[in-house]
């Protein structure tokens, strides 16, 4: 794999010449087969510096090569879209009504899976944050004591108490 590696990026540099090309590809297609490094795919596969056998019949192997040599037609998606979907979390809008209110902008995953697990309540999290936003420890350094948000709710801070309001007298704070 590390030679494949190296081969890839020689390949990018400009720096493989012809022949390593057509090496790199017939390790590639004999890579996607399973005849190298690891244990074959549905049978038996042989690789030779003269020859790369056919499969009699692979279908999971001619789709890998028919994927590696942008030829043929797949009715499913990419791959990389069929990750995206699943790793893309679809966020409630409670969820993204908190993350919209939040000061701090940081961990949305976590925060998301926090919410998920804790389920807290909205309209309490709203008032909440109405005066804590305002508070020294959250305003002092430009905001860096704010809690990330998932702190926020694995922390329950919406259930905090509201500090005394200071009163002034005179200039002076009581």
């Amino acid at each position: 794999m590390n030679e494949l590696r190296r081969k890839v990026g020689l390949l990018l540099d400009g720096g493989l010449p012809r022949e390593g090309l057509i090496d790199l590809l017939i390790d590639v297609i004999a890579r996607g087969l399973g005849s190298l490094g690891g244990r074959p795919r549905n049978g038996t596969v042989t690789h030779s510096e003269s020859e790369v056998s056919e499969p009699v019949t692979k279908p999971a192997e001619t789709r890998s090569l028919s994927l590696l040599s942008g030829s043929g037609s797949s009715a499913s998606p990419e791959p990389s879209e069929k990750i995206g979907e699943r790793t893309k979390p679809a966020y409630s809008a409670e969820f993204v009504q908190f993350w919209a209110l939040y000061p701090k902008k940081v961990g949305k995953a976590d925060a998301w899976r926090a919410w998920k697990r804790i389920k807290p309540p909205l309209g309490k999290i709203r008032e909440a944050l109405a005066w804590q936003v305002h508070l020294d420890a959250w305003t002092k350094d430009g905001g860096d004591f704010i809690p990330y948000p998932a702190t926020y709710l694995n922390r329950g801070q919406w259930e905090d108490e509201k500090p005394p309001e200071r009163r002034s007298n005179g200039g002076r704070w009581m």
